[in-house]
């Protein structure tokens, strides 16, 4: 039989509305990356520790007392159990690799020394990210970044149109996208920067041929990704109040509203922001819900 190279894992992520299905897309092309679209690695992980029902009650069982027939043929221990059952510490990453190449990559495995599977998931870092570590070992993670006013304004359309009944997206209110927008860029300004590549939405959109080197070169990989997915980038505003605006000046320092620095001295300027007090946040849900009663009546 012949013998293939592990995959290396990969995960691609950033704060929704951001280019992450973009970038997801663009990846794909690529011969040797495999990415799922939104499965939820960590959920999927999560999930994974039912298969292992057998090993948890086992360990988590009290001893009990043993009739005298039992004490004379010598029942086996737990421990003598557990050589006979099947193990998390020794199936479980097995048994997640297993699934997203039996699903993305098939029989058809690349020939690369190099090659990675793993999932696009915008909230990513809302994971477990420790305990994924734990079961799947090293990963890397393209982290893409969007201007925090064209992300907000994109996450304002969306929920417009879901109120409207023309999407299914979750409501947003101005602050909390805001918010959500903080939590992911101060989260990826945690990671190592050995295990990540951290892109702006906009360098991929203007010089794509660029960016798409810097991400074979970060995962060390060949093949080439095309750009043709790629448009002109659109930068207008047509969801956000010049109220809205306003607000997100007071949010954000002035660097990220104008987005001209590169990613790497944005991120070294600003590696935290302190995220909107949840009390304003709060009054913002209690006027939206507010509106949303009076409007069905």
């Amino acid at each position: 039989m012949k013998q293939h190279n592990q995959p290396n894992w990969l995960i691609v992520g950033g704060c929704p509305r951001s280019g992450t299905t973009l970038l997801n897309f663009i990846l794909n092309e690529n011969p040797n990356i495999f990415l799922a679209n939104e499965q939820n690695l960590y959920k999927t992980v999560c999930l994974s520790n039912q298969l292992f029902y057998r090993e948890d009650h086992l360990k988590n069982r009290k001893e009990r007392k043993l009739s005298k027939r039992e004490e004379i043929i010598a029942m086996p221990t737990i421990d003598e159990k557990l050589k006979h059952t099947i193990l998390k510490s020794k199936s479980q990453q097995d048994v997640i690799t297993c699934l997203f190449i039996s699903s993305l990559v098939g029989f058809d495995f690349p020939n690369s020394s190099i090659w990675y599977i793993g999932d696009k998931y915008p909230r990513y870092y809302d994971w477990d990210y420790n305990y994924l570590k734990k079961v799947i070992g090293n990963f890397k993670v393209i982290h893409i970044t969007r201007s925090p006013i064209m992300t907000v304004n994109s996450m304002r359309f969306r929920s417009i149109n879901s109120k409207k009944g023309l999407d299914w997206w979750r409501h947003y209110s101005v602050i909390e996208a805001a918010g959500e927008w903080i939590k992911a860029w101060n989260f990826v300004n945690t990671i190592k920067d050995v295990d990540k590549l951290h892109i702006k939405y906009e360098d991929l959109c203007l010089y794509p041929n660029l960016v798409t080197d810097q991400i074979l070169d970060f995962l060390g990989t060949e093949g080439k990704m095309s750009a043709n997915r790629i448009k002109i980038i659109d930068q207008s505003i047509d969801s956000l109040t010049s109220k809205d605006i306003s607000t997100l000046i007071k949010i954000f320092p002035s660097d990220l509203i104008d987005w001209k620095l590169s990613i790497n001295e944005l991120s070294a300027k600003y590696a935290h922001i302190s995220i909107p007090k949840k009390s304003i946040m709060s009054l913002q849900k209690l006027y939206n819900f507010i509106n949303r009663v009076f409007n069905n009546y």
